[in-house]
């Protein structure tokens, strides 16, 4: 069966959703923003004016009428991203894969972009042989841990609002209710502090303030899932705290012109 290839649009997301989601474990999802029930709006506003913000490019893979496979490239200070490629099982080992990598590097080239860039789970062993093949390497990873949400009902309150406050609360809620997951910001004792929230799901950085955990379920009542992104093997935040390793992301890039 012949594919052919062309460039999404706002129509396309939902479609595009559907394959990411046949192409990925319910877990590694999971503390992703595809696990909120509304991403394909995001998706949507990410293309809807590509002559204003070329930032965003979807290309899909077609099997006559049915989207069998994407990739999202996404412009990342002076590299192209590839924010996500996904291939559903039934058509992976056709070379579709490739194929959306070598329009990758095209499109690169057209933006000028200098460098190449890609984040992959460390168990996904086939698809680093393949960005290996293409001359990509290993240059940061991230740790992602999961700890169960009753935890922070344990933790001391900050009582002092002098403290703690949120930052911009009205326009983080209409995110969120939109799109299903927004970025919390708070000011800690001067100190901006960010916490993902996607769908009932909180993601936090190991540099979190623990002082100010049993607040999370002020702010947000209802948290199914905390997941931590950690820079280091065992984040400090949780050093007491039996923590479940669900994850490790590796970032690998390659300068355009060394291959």
């Amino acid at each position: 069966m012949s594919i052919s290839y062309k460039w999404l649009s706002k129509e396309h997301m939902k479609q595009v959703v559907m394959v990411h989601r046949e192409s990925f474990s319910e877990q590694s999802i999971s503390y992703t923003i595809f696990a909120s029930p509304r991403i394909h709006k995001y998706l949507e506003a990410l293309v809807q004016h590509l002559s204003f913000q070329p930032q965003n490019f979807f290309l899909g893979a077609w099997a006559n009428k049915k989207l069998v496979g994407y990739a999202h490239y996404r412009i990342l200070n002076k590299a192209l991203h590839l924010n996500q490629i996904a291939v559903i099982p039934s058509y992976q080992g056709q070379g579709i894969g490739s194929k959306l990598l070598e329009e990758w590097l095209k499109k690169a080239i057209e933006l000028g972009m200098t460098k190449l860039s890609l984040d992959v789970s460390r168990n996904n062993k086939k698809a680093q042989q393949l960005y290996n093949t293409w001359g990509l390497y290993e240059c940061g990873q991230t740790w992602i841990y999961k700890i169960s949400p009753k935890f922070l009902a344990t933790e001391k309150v900050e009582k002092n609002e002098d403290h703690l406050s949120i930052l911009d609360w009205e326009n983080t809620l209409a995110w969120w209710e939109t799109y299903g997951f927004a970025k919390i910001l708070l000011n800690f004792k001067g100190r901006l502090v960010e916490v993902g929230w996607i769908n009932n799901t909180i993601r936090l950085q190991d540099t979190f303030p623990k002082e100010i955990l049993g607040n999370l379920p002020q702010i947000v009542p209802k948290i199914d899932n905390l997941f931590i992104l950690s820079s280091k093997k065992m984040p400090d935040l949780f050093t007491l705290e039996p923590l479940k390793l669900v994850d490790t992301v590796i970032r690998m890039e390659r300068y355009i012109d060394e291959r």
